[in-house]
């Protein structure tokens, strides 16, 4: 008898670790000694159990895979920018959604792409045409702030949930 364990470790502390084990009797023999059906058999149900191993951990992993899990932060956000630079706009708002921990614009003139880490860190880029800014922060459950800059101007961010 075989007995194999399969273990995959989630990505995250809060998932638990996926044990799979499965026992299969099989005998050695090699691969030019198919005279005999029952090891050749046994052969094949042993590669089978091996390969339907992998996509079970596979799945697991991918599910388990921060970037397609749900966040505490998704939703949408109301982010407020300003700057005290000279020859620079000293306020603006846009909105954002975060799903999935991935930022998107939820409407306006800017271009919004980024990450939110389940920790709350967010780092995300704006465009509008030619214009880019760069923003860093954190969001908490309801607010957030950080700060952000572009090639000529420079400031910080609040955020607050919709």
């Amino acid at each position: 008898m075989i007995q194999v364990i399969l273990t995959a470790q989630a990505a995250t502390p809060a998932l638990q670790t996926l044990n799979l084990v499965m026992s299969v009797t099989a005998t050695a023999c090699t691969p030019w000694d198919n005279a005999d059906i029952n090891h050749w058999e046994a052969a094949m149900n042993f590669s089978k159990a091996i390969f339907i191993s992998r996509v079970i951990i596979a799945a697991a992993i991918i599910s388990s895979n921060p970037a397609f899990a749900s966040t505490g932060h998704d939703g949408h956000w109301n982010v407020q920018i300003s700057s005290n630079r000279p020859n620079c706009p000293s306020s603006a708002s846009f909105a954002i959604a975060v799903e999935k921990g991935q930022v998107a614009s939820a409407g306006g003139i800017f271009n919004a792409s980024g990450k939110v880490a389940d920790t709350g860190n967010i780092n995300v880029v704006l465009s509008s045409g030619i214009k880019r800014a760069n923003g860093l922060g954190h969001l908490s459950a309801a607010s957030g702030s950080g700060t952000w800059h572009g090639d000529l101007c420079s400031g910080t961010w609040t955020a607050s949930r919709d």
